[in-house]
């Protein structure tokens, strides 16, 4: 990356070759569509809240949708709901839909810093990491996330360089606002970050500002047409908080609630980019006396990453799609680490190689990761941490929580199962 982080990227990442961008676009794009649409064929999508998102496209009281409702994201289902047969099939078309987005936002992220081979190489391997493939056609709205932090993160920097006055990053952040109104804290810093480093005036500020404030509006005011008022709809919000909050560890306590829920974060994340995180890691310490110049960049990456670890750490819900606001970033450094070993080896390790061959290592994880057959507790953890969030979702679909089997969640049992794993709970009334 410039500032430190690789010099002279484009230089280094070597020639864009005889393929264009536009090129290089409609072939992304082909890509996603090739992985995804298959998964179209399976009636399984993934997803706990799935009979909730499509009982919510009546828009009427038995709108249930975890607050603070995502109500952009479920409009956009309904609107593609004239193309499929069945609301989980819409949902299912927007996954897609949304999966195209963030890839090609991670394609123009990479341009800023790489060649555009490069970005387009670290673009696909993020399409192929496990659970951004597992939650393409899932009924759930953390593919949101994907689509958006890129595209927030390109715009972001450039207003942070002054390359923009900030109107492409707020129309990002508004979008973002209004498919996930939880995107109004995951990415402001982002936002804020950047107009600090850009130093931008104090109108640029207020635009931002009421570009914010519009769009928390719209979202009150559409929940609360649909739920029946305000007080409905923040009592609502006041129920699902306190909820997720006895999962954090002010209420279940350091063990049970930093450690487990930290400690989950790290395993999904770990699961799901495992090459790419170990290319970034090779190439930072490469690279480390590189990195110390780069004091903007990151910033930016602390502000782009914290808020949704902070929640998950806070009030986390064992669900592996918060991970996602960290994948854009993940690929970024690996195709950093990718240039410093290319520089490392004297170009015998070309960065765009290494790239495809994380995207290869990442679909034969997701395409041949077998599914274990449950004889203890310890392969029924294997299995929903980590073997449920494969091609196994949608061909064997199966118990997705440990709460299926009777198990106790806890982090004590998790770790003493996984070291002497013992029967199943007898069921048995």
């Amino acid at each position: 990356m410039s500032g430190g982080v690789a010099s002279g990227p484009r230089a280094e990442s070597g020639a864009n070759g005889v393929l264009g961008v536009v090129e290089l676009r409609l072939l992304l794009v082909a890509f996603v569509l090739a992985t995804r649409l298959p998964l179209l064929l399976y009636d399984t999508h993934l997803s706990k809240d799935g009979p909730l998102y499509v009982a919510a496209l009546h828009l009427d009281r038995s709108y249930a949708v975890p607050p603070p409702g995502n109500p952009g994201f479920v409009l956009a289902a309904r609107l593609l709901s004239v193309f499929t047969r069945d609301g989980g099939s819409a949902y299912a078309l927007l996954g897609v839909v949304l999966s195209v987005v963030g890839i090609l936002g991670q394609f123009e992220l990479g341009r800023r810093f790489f060649s555009s081979a490069l970005a387009a190489a670290a673009a696909a391997a993020l399409a192929t990491s496990t659970l951004v493939w597992c939650y393409a056609t899932a009924v759930e709205s953390y593919l949101v996330w994907l689509a958006v932090f890129p595209i927030l993160g390109a715009t972001a920097l450039d207003t942070a360089r002054g390359r923009s006055r900030g109107l492409p990053m707020f129309l990002t952040w508004a979008v973002g606002i209004l498919l996930r109104p939880d995107m109004l804290l995951f990415g402001g810093a982002v936002v804020v970050a950047a107009l600090a480093l850009g130093k931008a005036p104090p109108r640029t500020w207020i635009i931002g500002l009421m570009t914010a404030a519009a769009s928390i509006l719209a979202v009150v005011a559409f929940m609360s047409w649909v739920l029946g008022g305000v007080p409905e709809y923040l009592a609502t919000i006041a129920r699902q908080s306190a909820h997720h909050a006895g999962f954090g560890p002010l209420r279940a306590g350091f063990t049970e609630g930093f450690v487990r829920n930290l400690g989950k974060w790290l395993l999904f994340w770990m699961w799901t980019a495992p090459v790419a995180i170990l290319v970034a890691l090779v190439g930072s310490w490469l690279q480390r006396g590189r990195l110390r110049a780069a004091g903007r960049l990151a910033i930016l990456a602390a502000c782009w990453v914290a808020p949704a670890l902070l929640f998950s750490v806070l009030q986390f819900t064992g669900t592996a799609g918060l991970v996602f606001p960290a994948l854009p970033l993940t690929y970024l450094l690996a195709a950093s680490g990718a240039v410093a070993m290319a520089r490392w080896s004297n170009g015998r390790v070309r960065p765009v190689t290494t790239l495809l061959v994380v995207a290869a290592l990442s679909c034969a994880q997701f395409l041949f990761s077998p599914l274990l057959e449950v004889r203890n507790q310890r392969d029924a953890i294997l299995n929903v941490m980590f073997f449920n969030y494969t091609l196994n979702a949608y061909t064997r679909p199966g118990a997705s929580n440990l709460s299926d089997y009777g198990i106790d969640a806890s982090a004590r049992n998790t770790l003493r199962q996984l070291v002497r794993p013992e029967p199943l709970p007898d069921r048995t009334p």
